[in-house]
Parts: C-alpha cells; sequence; structure tokens
C-alpha cells in the first residue's frame, strides 16, 4: 500500500476514492471495499471485458494485385496518423479472428503487396467480410446523370492552336488542341471513395517525397506515357486535390501515340478538359471521373484504347501570377524548354543557370504508383516544383508504373494498458503499475511489454502466465520493479504533475512473452485475457485482472484497457479522472449504459500519459 505525503494539489483533485479502507477486514469483501472507494455497485456480472471477437476475410481483390499481408486498422491509415494495427496476418487468403476495442463499429482492412503498396478498404466489424470491390473508382448508380465527352468525330470538336504553336512559331510546335467540355461523370465517386483519395492526397503526397522524385528518382522522372495494357481497354482520370497554386484558371489534358508511332510532343493532337481546377476548388462535392476518349486515324470515337497505346498529360494555366501569359507544360522535360526560354526572353522568369537551367528540362507531370494507386501530378508554374496544383488518380488496364519507393512512416501496433493496485483495498488510481503491451506482427510470435510507470512504495515485481501452459515469466529481468527503473522505493515514476522522476524508456524496461509450446497462437487470442499480474514482496500478494482470472461482478484492481491510456495521476480517483467509468462499470454488461469506450476520454488535468516508443519491432 502506498504511504505518501498528500500535497495539496492532489487532495484537490482526488474524488470519491477513498484511501486505506479496511486493510486486513475480513469481514468486508473486497468488492464491498472497491464500492466504498468508487462510490457506485459494480454490475454483479461485469466481466471488465473492453473487446469484441471479430472474424474477417477479405474478397473481391484487384486482379494483379498479390498481397503478402492482411493488417487490421482502428482507422485508415492512408488518411489518419492515428491508425494503429490490432491484428494482422501473412496468410491473406484465410479468416483472420482478433479482438478489438467494442467501440470501433468500423475497422480497416490493409493488404500490401511485396513492394509495400497498400489498398485500404472500411468494413463492418459485424460483417465478416472486408470487399475490396469498393475500391473501384466507378460507382455510380443506375439513375444517377452521366456526363461524358460526345463521341463525334474529331473533325467535328472545336480545334485550335495550342499557345506553345502560337507563342513559339517557327520551333516546330504545330499541335492543335480540342476543347472539351463536360466530360466528366458527375456521381462516379462515392462519399467515401471522395474521402480515400483525398486522404492519399492530404497524407503521403509531400514535399520531401517531390524532391526525391524530382532530384533522385530516375525511374519516375523518365516515365512520361501511361501505356494501355493488354486487349485494350478503357481509361479515366479523377482529380482528387489541388494545392500550392495561385492561378485562377488551370486545367489538364493528355494525349497519346499509337503503338509504334514517333514520339513528338510538339505536333501530336491534344484534348483539353475545360473545367478549372485550382486552389479555389474544394472538392467539397464529388469528385469527377474523366473518361478519355480515343480517335483512331479516321477520327472516329471511341473509349477503348488500343493496346500498347501511350498517353501522356500536360496542364495548361491561364494568368499565371497575374501575367498575361498561358502556359503549357508537359512530362517530357526536354518538352519544356521552348516553353521556358520564351518565359526568360519575355521577362517572366530569370534563368539563374543561364539558357538551361535546370527548372527549363524538368518534369512539370510526373506520374507514379503508390499504394496501389496510380498517381498524376501537375505544376503550373516554372521554378517551384510542388508538383501538387493538381493531383488526380488514373485508372483503367494499364501497364506498371514505377513505384514511389520511399518507405512510409508505417502505423503503430494497437498498444493495450495494465494497470494496477498494488493492494485490493487501495485507493483505486490504477496507477501502482502501467504496463503497454502490444502484439508482435505475424511474423513474430509474442507480445512486447513496457513498464511506463510506477506509483508505489512498497516492493513489487510483474509476472506473465501463459493460461494455457501454466508457466510463469518474470518480466524485466525478475527485478523488483523499482530496481528495474533505477530508482529508490521512495520514488514515484511518472504518477505526479510535481515532484516526480520522469524515466526515459532504456532496454531494462522492456521485455518479450511468448508461448513456447505454439508460438504461433498466443498473438491471435484476446490480449486483456492474457495473464500479465504483479506481486507485493511485502504483503506477499498477487495482483491479477479480474478479467484473466474470469470473474465477475469483481473488484477493478487491476485493468487491461485495450487502448493507449492515460492513467490517474497520483491519488486521483479513477471515477475522477473518466467521468463515465461508473456509467461502464455498474452497468449490465452489453446493456444501453455499458459505455466500453469510457476511456477515450479523460479529465487531462487529471491523467498523465507517456509514450516512450518500443525499440523492439
Amino acid at each position: 500500500m502506498k504511504k505518501v505525503i498528500v500535497f495539496a494539489l492532489f487532495a484537490a483533485l482526488a474524488a470519491s476514492c477513498q484511501k486505506d479502507l479496511g486493510g486486513g477486514n475480513n469481514t468486508v469483501s473486497e468488492k464491498e471495499q472497491a464500492e466504498k472507494a468508487l462510490g457506485f455497485e459494480i454490475a454483479a456480472d461485469q466481466s471488465w471485458n473492453m473487446e469484441t471477437e471479430v472474424s474477417v476475410r477479405v474478397k473481391n481483390l484487384p486482379s494483379g494485385f498479390v498481397p503478402v499481408e492482411l493488417a487490421v486498422y482502428s482507422a485508415n491509415p492512408l488518411i489518419d496518423t492515428t491508425a494503429t494495427v490490432i491484428a494482422s496476418s501473412e496468410d491473406v487468403a484465410s479468416t483472420l479472428t482478433f479482438n478489438s476495442p467494442s467501440y470501433l463499429t468500423t475497422l480497416y482492412a490493409g493488404c500490401a503487396d511485396k513492394n509495400g503498396n497498400l489498398r485500404v478498404v472500411a468494413f463492418d466489424k459485424d460483417a465478416a467480410v472486408a470487399d475490396f470491390s469498393k475500391l473501384a473508382l466507378k460507382e455510380t448508380s443506375a439513375s444517377a446523370p452521366r456526363r461524358a465527352a460526345a463521341l463525334t468525330n474529331a473533325s467535328e470538336l472545336n480545334w485550335q492552336d495550342s499557345y506553345n504553336a502560337q507563342d513559339m512559331a517557327g520551333k516546330g510546335w504545330a499541335d492543335k488542341v480540342a476543347v472539351i467540355s463536360g466530360a466528366y461523370d458527375e456521381s462516379a465517386i462515392t462519399e467515401e471513395k471522395r474521402q480515400e483519395l483525398y486522404g492519399l492526397y492530404n497524407g503521403w503526397y509531400g514535399s520531401n517525397d517531390v524532391d526525391r522524385l524530382l532530384h533522385f528518382d530516375q525511374s519516375i522522372r523518365s516515365f512520361y506515357y501511361a501505356t494501355v495494357g493488354q486487349g485494350g481497354g478503357e481509361v479515366t482520370v479523377t482529380p482528387v486535390a489541388s494545392n500550392g497554386t495561385n492561378n485562377s484558371k488551370l486545367f489538364f489534358g493528355y494525349y497519346y501515340f499509337e503503338k509504334g508511332q514517333a514520339h513528338n510532343v510538339k505536333t501530336v493532337n491534344k484534348y483539353l478538359f475545360n473545367e478549372v481546377y485550382n486552389g479555389a476548388t474544394k472538392f467539397n462535392n464529388g469528385l469527377k471521373e474523366y473518361k478519355l476518349v480515343y480517335y483512331d486515324a479516321a477520327g472516329n470515337a471511341s473509349y477503348t484504347f488500343p493496346e500498347g497505346t501511350e498517353i501522356g498529360f500536360f496542364c495548361r494555366a491561364e494568368n499565371v501570377n497575374s501575367f498575361n501569359h498561358v502556359l503549357e507544360w508537359y512530362a517530357e522535360g526536354e518538352a519544356n524548354i521552348d516553353r521556358s526560354q520564351f518565359m526568360i526572353d519575355n521577362g517572366i522568369a530569370a534563368g539563374a543557370g543561364g539558357a538551361h537551367d535546370w527548372w527549363m528540362e524538368a518534369n512539370h507531370v510526373i506520374m507514379f504508383e503508390r499504394n496501389g494507386y496510380k498517381m498524376i501530378g501537375f505544376e503550373d508554374w516554372i521554378n517551384n516544383f510542388n508538383l501538387k496544383d493538381i493531383v488526380a488518380v488514373i485508372d483503367g488496364n494499364l501497364e506498371s508504373f514505377p513505384a514511389l519507393s520511399k518507405p512510409q512512416n508505417a502505423p503503430n501496433h494497437h498498444i493495450y494498458t495494465f494497470a494496477f493496485e498494488d493492494t485490493k483495498n487501495g485507493d483505486y488510481d490504477l496507477n501502482d503499475v502501467v504496463l503497454q503491451v502490444y502484439r508482435g506482427k505475424s511474423n513474430v510470435n509474442g507480445l512486447f511489454v513496457k513498464l511506463v510507470a510506477l506509483g508505489a512504495h512498497d516492493p513489487l515485481k510483474a509476472y506473465f502466465k501463459d493460461k494455457v501452459t501454466g508457466e510463469v515469466t518474470a518480466l524485466f529481468g525478475g527485478k523488483e520493479l523499482h530496481e528495474a527503473f533505477g530508482v529508490e522505493l521512495t520514488e514515484f515514476i511518472n504518477t505526479e504533475s510535481i515532484n516526480f522522476t520522469k524515466v526515459k524508456g532504456n532496454k531494462n524496461l522492456e521485455d518479450f512473452v511468448y508461448r513456447k509450446d505454439n508460438p504461433n497462437t498466443l498473438i491471435w487470442e484476446s490480449l486483456c485475457a492474457q495473464d500479465f499480474y504483479i506481486y507485493n514482496e511485502k504483503t506477499n500478494t498477487e495482483m491479477h485482472t479480474p478479467r484473466s482470472q474470469g470473474l465477475l461482478g469483481a473488484a477493478p484492481y487491476g485493468l487491461c484497457i485495450p487502448h493507449p491510456w492515460a492513467w490517474p495521476k497520483e491519488r486521483v480517483c479513477i471515477t475522477s479522472a473518466y467521468s463515465r467509468f461508473a456509467d461502464f462499470a455498474s452497468a449490465v454488461q452489453g446493456g444501453a449504459l455499458d459505455a466500453t469506450d469510457w476511456y477515450t476520454k479523460s479529465n487531462s488535468s487529471r491523467t498523465l500519459f507517456y509514450d516512450f516508443g518500443f525499440t523492439v519491432n
């Protein structure tokens, strides 16, 4: 039991919990002592379970996508940086069964291939199926209106000379541009898809990557054309975001070369979509999916591009930076030299490095594959190259794009928290010992354990008991926990806001446990049902979580919270730190007031959280 000077701050923070309730009084049950401390009656069937068992299998993975791992996330990792890995498996074809925090009704299944490309789909945890067909870009309802390019002969289109041809006569520019209006599907993209694609841009399209793309990744810098695959097919482009431009009129278009045709960007016909995409476009009213049109040698229109057709892209910027000029830029760096020189000759830009400064022949359009999506980035200006003035996704029967190989920050492991009182008649601040535990990945057979807080003066040790084999593992080298921290028994660790010692993580505070007879099975079971416990050497008492012992209605002298958890400060009752804990603990399990998400909202002035991270992977 704690023996601690009570500072005025702590007295002010403490709520209904009381201290030293009937120690050694055999006439008062542990539950009655806890109820007196907490100030409410614990439900008789309270199992302290905050998890739900979930089973999921994947179906309808995209053709040609070969996953090597399935992971289940708490949120969409393409959008939400707080997403954590709840479970994973290298056996993508089989059903994955695991336990998830009960309050999460929607989970996210992510399949990764050997190159790290990730495809993610949301699923209802009760549905048992993660259907990747939902990732298809075309999701138009049967009754939705559709606007698409009129399939008319090419000679009937609105043709005009390109601005390159107008401004740079005598330099070989003789191309024509057909301006097409309304060539998109108004409702091809669901709101869920819009959020996913916008999140892909917002979360994964950063300046560091662009710098790498431009200056280091030659496979991407030299990739100019999306090549139509075997048998031909349709091709669509969906702009998903626009950022970093002050241009009031920004458009994109495409051109193509037949299989075997010479690549002459200066003379090929081009097709410009006459819808504005700029920084003012918020993409809040649905995304527009453009279906590209192919014209054969006779000018006949079709949505089907022949096998081997190479499709390139360009952007047109009008009235850029208050200059009354139109800029047209391309993926082929050499195709941009004439336009760059025109800008210099007209005083719009200065070539810092002479006639062929690096920006003059840089890509203004780049294409690459990231996380299963083929991406296009457009740049409208001369030499800043953030390549996100328009960001689009291209879809269809297309051969592989170069992959963006820079590794991304992987989502965190989902941390579970084991919190203990050091006596069964304590003050219920649940911070006497706090452990953070996470599952190993699918190829790591066991559990990683971290000691993060210690709010007791009694000598304590921590253990893990394998519930199948009965084997007991002494954690942290079997050391007394203050000794493991490297402090004296008189010190509290990470539980006080004043007069406290914050000890950074070190190897002595980490451990790893596994099942020796069949180490593959441990990580698939309910983690909160595992038997992590502490031993008080002074009172000769073991403190297990009631859930690990299968007890109902027991005092919560040990809890497993299936979440990274901010524990109460010293002598702050859990009911004071978490206002909905009483709703959860006093309710019939599964009832309307079970409040299994009570731990997600704390009184931040009364709790502490330190995430020192794990040094093992």
